[in-house]
């Protein structure tokens, strides 16, 4: 009879397994809004458990806003490939070009545009979270 071995599954680093919830909790966040989503479903969508979720983060408050800020940091940088100084274009061409890439901004992070535009979350650090993040865009 031979002999069956097992191998323990990777052990994932903090910081890769803080990503993998924080990917979890935008989609979450984004189709179910701030409300309808639990840190039971975080845990489950990102495959640890809730108390690994609380490890990363104090609460889901904390999830939540810890995301804009990532959206904060990611939305001034999306105009950098249009030229906005180019006297050579049409104002049609150049508004053209700035919703090219606000709509390629959307459809790569449609849970950052949910969670910044849709969602109502009713708590006041959240909404202005919220609106800080929308104006820096």
């Amino acid at each position: 009879m031979a002999a069956t071995t097992t191998t323990k599954p990777k052990r994932i680093a903090g910081d890769e397994r803080r990503e993998l919830i924080a990917l979890a909790a935008g989609r979450l966040f984004a189709t179910h809004g701030y409300a309808g989503t639990r840190m039971e479903d975080v845990a489950a969508a990102a495959h640890v458990t809730k108390p690994m979720v609380y490890r990363h983060f104090d609460s889901k408050k904390d999830l939540y806003l810890a995301l804009l800020d990532r959206h904060e940091e990611d939305l001034p940088g999306f105009f950098e490939g249009v030229d906005l100084t180019d006297s050579s274009r049409s104002a049609d061409s150049l508004v053209r070009a700035i919703l090219e890439v606000w709509l390629d901004y959307v459809r790569a992070n449609s849970h950052a545009w949910a969670m910044l535009f849709r969602d109502n979350s009713g708590d006041d650090e959240i909404q202005a979270s919220r609106l800080r993040v929308s104006l820096s865009a």
